[in-house]
């Protein structure tokens, strides 16, 4: 069956990526005789649906026809396989694909000159994928930037030429690589912990979608990962292709991860933190092997931003350093910004929705961290590691008296504020998603920065 058209096909989940795909499917086959499903109604949906099913080789249903069988399914990322209306299409015998795996193919098709850069991991990939594509612009390369940064993959093929060497950086969430039976040309995989187990069911299950992004490399291809994360090891080891591993923790292990170390320690880069050393040697390394200047990487390195909500420093005038860290949505990510100011009075900000992530680490963390001196937490994991503290310590002093639980930004930046003094740092980094409370992490992190800034 083609990968692009099908006597049924069907796109499920009418967001970004699923309109992406429906203006590339029509661009194709005018007269495509295409199926929208969508849980929502029809009125709730972009405008751009409703004129869509204006055509009549278009239609909009919210549950599966009956008469449908053996479908070609385009599948936006974020819909489980739990979901209704994809058990019932698996029930009609639906082979599903993604607007990711289309643009691929297409790629590998009419694209010979396309190279395209792959990066995953729990976190840090937006940071290290944002990198990697300014350090190309830098030097001078054709690039695209898309994936899982509010670009669907098909939307950046207007910028490619099939007649010019072209870089494409992708940033792939498990959700997009579960889909996929391609491999990006040079793949970079950095530390895989729980996430999403509400979505997977278990870590096996997060997992095995990451390796997507090496197992069907050949022995053209590349990967990049840490020596350092047993995860991003295990994933590299399905590659065929060439493997560049390194170690921060242990830099004599290879001269890859002297020379890295060394360029980090050469760069005045803005990026705080040993978990973001990390996100910069994959560019180090792909730069390398791409023949950029070691001065121009460095150039790079040093020009540019860190991502809002990414150990975001948010002015103020009070003399207090308050940080935005509204993307850290696991435990393990709140530890590595507790880490960047291990040397300064902390007061951590954190807390927020459930998805069954273990929480003990952090929790250890914050008590064996003498320069944390408050902590305000949201329900309902905010109790969870309020509980795990106590099991730790039931002495711990920041337990006893600067423990102090909050339904609100508001409420959480006010206590923050006066508690804070002069040279302290206001932590706000929740290991925990948004639902609920929030929009989303960028309406927690934007609040954080307005009550913040007294707006």
């Amino acid at each position: 069956m083609s990968n692009e058209a099908s006597d049924t096909t069907i796109i499920l989940g009418l967001g970004r990526e699923g309109l992406s795909t429906a203006r590339y499917l029509l661009s194709k086959h005018n007269n495509l005789s295409l199926l929208l499903l969508d849980e929502k109604p029809l009125s709730e949906l972009e405008p751009e649906w409703q004129k869509l099913v204006e055509k009549d080789t278009i239609s909009f249903a919210q549950t599966v026809p009956t008469e449908t069988e053996s479908p070609l399914v385009y599948c936006a990322p974020g819909i489980p396989p739990h979901n209704p209306l994809y058990k019932a299409l698996e029930a009609k015998n639906a082979v599903f694909t993604s607007n990711l795996e289309l643009f691929c193919t297409t790629i590998s098709q009419e694209y010979a000159k396309v190279i395209t850069i792959g990066v995953t991991g729990t976190k840090g990939k937006s940071t290290t994928s944002a990198l990697l594509y300014h350090v190309l612009q830098t030097a001078g390369f054709s690039v695209s930037y898309a994936g899982n940064v509010g670009i669907p993959a098909l939307d950046i093929l207007p910028e490619i030429s099939a007649e010019e060497t072209h870089y494409v950086v992708l940033e792939l969430s498990s959700h997009q690589l579960g889909r996929i039976n391609t491999s990006p040309n040079i793949a970079v995989v950095q530390n895989i912990v729980p996430e999403h187990l509400d979505y997977y069911g278990t870590f096996e299950n997060y997992l095995a979608a990451k390796m997507n992004i090496a197992k069907h490399q050949t022995d053209h291809d590349r990967i990049i990962y840490s020596l350092d994360f047993e995860t991003s090891a295990q994933v590299a080891a399905l590659s065929p292709g060439k493997k560049y591993g390194y170690s921060l923790e242990n830099p004599n292990t290879n001269e890859v991860s002297q020379r890295v170390l060394q360029q980090i320690k050469a760069s005045n880069t803005k990026l705080i933190g040993q978990h973001n050393r990390y996100n910069i040697a994959p560019s180090i390394i792909i730069g390398e092997v791409l023949g950029i200047d070691a001065d121009l990487i460095h150039t790079a390195l040093e020009s540019f931003q860190p991502l809002s909500h990414r150990l975001e420093m948010v002015p103020s005038d009070d003399g207090v350093l308050y940080i935005n860290d509204s993307l850290a949505t696991t435990p393990e990510a709140t530890i590595a910004a507790i880490d960047a100011f291990i040397d300064k009075q902390i007061i951590l900000i954190s807390g927020g929705y459930d998805r069954s992530l273990d929480f003990f680490d952090l929790a250890k963390k914050i008590v064996t961290t003498r320069t944390i001196k408050a902590i305000i937490l949201f329900p309902p994991t905010g109790e969870n590691i309020a509980n795990f503290m106590y099991k730790i310590n039931p002495d711990s002093a920041v337990l006893k008296t600067s423990y102090f639980k909050v339904e609100s930004m508001s409420e959480a930046v006010h206590i923050a504020k006066k508690m804070a003094r002069k040279d302290d740092v206001v932590l706000m980094s929740p290991a925990a998603a948004s639902f609920g409370r929030f929009r989303d992490y960028a309406d927690r992190g934007n609040q954080f920065k307005r009550y913040v800034q007294g707006n």
